[in-house]
């Protein structure tokens, strides 16, 4: 036999017996059940100088780890601040260059949640940090977003259509503002912005770190998502990827924060300095398993060459997750399609069943033939549901019509009329079908919404442009500044912009610490109302003040916080004043004549993306 056969032979041999020694492809991520894969750290450190002692700390998977090899054996468990567990390689007086690796065996499986559960409580995960930033406009956004898993779901899938992926932040991690400001980022920038919304509604929120398969990458990539804080359990959502409840097994956490600022870090101390050679991560899939937790059924009647159509697809799953619904029509030759499909995308939070209603006309058909047309109904978990459109003659059916106001503002009432004979269908993909003829609607969120009545052919279309409104001015005088534990004022003036009665509650929140009271207005009424604040702890001190109704109008500024020495620091007598200085001179003295005879420390950190 041939030698090159033989080696050929020898390889197909090794892969068979050693599935993991190549990593495989997933078609599909997000219908990933269970996941059993290798993740190999590894790089080397080259000395320069004299260097007496190493320790470098390593993120690692979090959860379903089956085994772990170090190398080289001078290692331990550490942990950070957030509980996270990290790797801690030690050498002492290394020379020339060291090499290290971190081989980790996981077998994770996806998250699920089965039933709703009200948020939880945590002020310890609601905090603002420098990129998690919490503006006047982000609050607004976010409040007419409800408190609940729903809520969440819903912010998520805003975030995801809000924003562009944009590679070229690869690297970069914006400020959750910039993001609202820019409308751009990856998933750093979706996941901070998300956390900020979050936040800025009292929901606890972790951002996460950690690893999950592209599709476009073909491959494992560095990744961020958040989860939230429920009376059960932290739940899972991940904004770039549309994900949310459910969480396919290909995410694995290597660690939580609150604004995914923290990294691998490499501290030594001597004389001299390490050049740190990071290699890429590699990741072995050994297995895997897939799950479809999303069924989809449809029907449809015959459709008439001239007419509109239209699908019912019933949607159901046993547990709460973010579903990503598409209809997609067959194609004609060169390319087109044969079916114009209404609104093809829909995006919603699915916790047991829900009824869609998809829309179609037939595009550039000649008449006097019969054509089938597959539509395919799916989900981006692999399920999915075909449907055959059988397109023949010609019918005139009678007109339809939608009435009602085209512009309406946040919460005002409105109502629409749908004018149609009997076995009409009247809906919105952005909320549901409605079984009777008048639909009265009130809507708390701003955009463009669609109505569509269908009957028997006919189709009316009606959008409804959801404009915020702008309830109250509102303003209020800042000091400036203010001294620890002495009260000072702040007058809050707020207007009533409408022409009827307002109430509202308005709400100083300042140092950590929350005021309400609830103020009625009259008609375009103007109100000055007098708060006395005290603040116990010095520095710059955030203060917002925000009028909660229908809407929410906010105002937020800054006061800086004395003591009485009128320093930002903590306020000292002149005896231990003097006594700080002279030992701030004399360790000064003993740290020049350390940075002669002893070595010193140095801490490299690097980023885990």
């Amino acid at each position: 036999m041939d030698m090159k056969v033989l080696l050929l032979l020898a390889f197909l041999f090794i892969l068979f017996l050693f599935p993991g020694a190549h990593a495989l492809e997933i078609p599909e991520p997000k219908s990933i059940e269970t996941l059993n894969i290798n993740i190999t750290l590894s790089g080397r450190l080259v000395m320069n100088g004299d260097i007496s002692s190493v320790s470098l700390s390593l993120y690692i998977p979090q959860e379903w780890v089956r085994s772990i090899t170090v190398t080289p054996d001078t290692w331990d468990y550490g942990y950070d601040s957030f509980g996270n567990r990290i790797v801690a390689i030690t050498w002492q007086n290394p020379k020339g260059s060291v090499d290290y690796s971190v081989e980790t065996i996981v077998e994770g499986g996806a998250r699920h949640v089965f039933a709703e559960s009200p948020i939880g409580e945590s002020n310890a995960y609601l905090n603002e940090t420098g990129i998690t930033v919490i503006t006047t406009e982000i609050r607004e956004k976010a409040y007419p977003y409800e408190k609940s898993l729903k809520g969440v779901a819903e912010l998520t899938v805003w975030v995801h259509s809000y924003l562009t992926y944009d590679e070229s932040l690869f690297g970069q991690i914006k400020p959750s503002d910039w993001v609202f400001e820019n409308r751009r980022g990856v998933c750093v920038e979706y996941s901070n912005l998300l956390a900020s919304l979050l936040r800025s509604k009292g929901i606890p929120t972790y951002y996460v770190s950690g690893y999950a398969y592209s599709e476009a990458d073909k491959d494992f990539i560095g990744h961020a998502w958040v989860e939230v804080l429920t009376d059960n359990a932290w739940v899972s959502f991940d904004p770039s990827w549309l994900e949310g409840g459910y969480l396919d097994a290909t995410h694995i956490k290597t660690g939580v924060s609150l604004d995914g600022n923290h990294s691998d870090r490499l501290t030594y101390f001597g004389r001299g300095d390490i050049n740190w050679l990071k290699n890429p991560e590699v990741f072995d899939v050994i297995d895997y398993t897939t799950n479809n937790i999303t069924y989809i059924s449809s029907r449809s009647d015959r459709t008439a060459l001239n007419t509109y159509g239209l699908i019912e697809s019933a949607v159901s799953s046993d547990e709460c997750h973010i579903a990503h619904i598409t209809a997609s029509s067959c194609t004609v030759e060169g390319g087109g399609e044969m079916l114009n499909i209404y609104d093809g995308v829909r995006k919603l939070w699915l916790c047991g069943s829900e009824h869609l209603y998809w829309v179609f006309e037939p595009v550039n058909l000649e008449t006097g033939y019969q054509y089938t047309c597959p539509v395919v109904i799916y989900s981006q978990a692999d399920a999915k549901s075909i449907e055959n459109i059988r397109l023949s003659g010609e019918e005139f059916p009678p007109e339809v019509f939608i009435n009602g106001p085209g512009v309406v503002d946040v919460n005002d009432s409105f109502t629409l009329y749908a004018q149609a004979d009997d076995g009409y269908v009247f809906f919105s993909p952005n909320l549901t079908r409605h079984e009777a003829r008048t639909w009265e609607l009130r809507l708390n969120k701003p955009g463009i919404y669609s109505f569509y009545l269908f009957s028997d052919g006919a189709l009316a279309t009606k959008r409804v442009n959801v404009t915020e409104k702008k309830e109250f001015d509102l303003s209020f005088t800042n000091p400036g500044n203010a001294t620890v534990n002495k009260s000072f004022i702040i007058n809050v003036t707020a207007k009533n912009m409408f022409g009827k009665n307002k109430s509202a509650r308005v709400r100083i929140e300042f140092g950590g610490n929350l005021t309400e009271r609830v103020i009625s207005f009259s008609p375009n009424e103007l109100k000055s109302v007098l708060y006395n604040i005290t603040i116990q702890n010095s520095g710059t001190r955030r203060i917002i003040v925000s009028l909660l109704a229908d809407t929410i109008t906010s105002y937020s500024s800054t006061i800086d916080v004395y003591t009485l020495q009128g320093t930002l620091g903590p306020q000292k007598g002149i005896l231990e004043s003097i006594i700080d200085a002279i030992a701030g001179f004399f360790q000064g003295i003993a740290e020049w004549f350390s940075s002669l005879f002893n070595p010193t420390g140095h801490t490299i950190m690097k980023g885990l993306f």
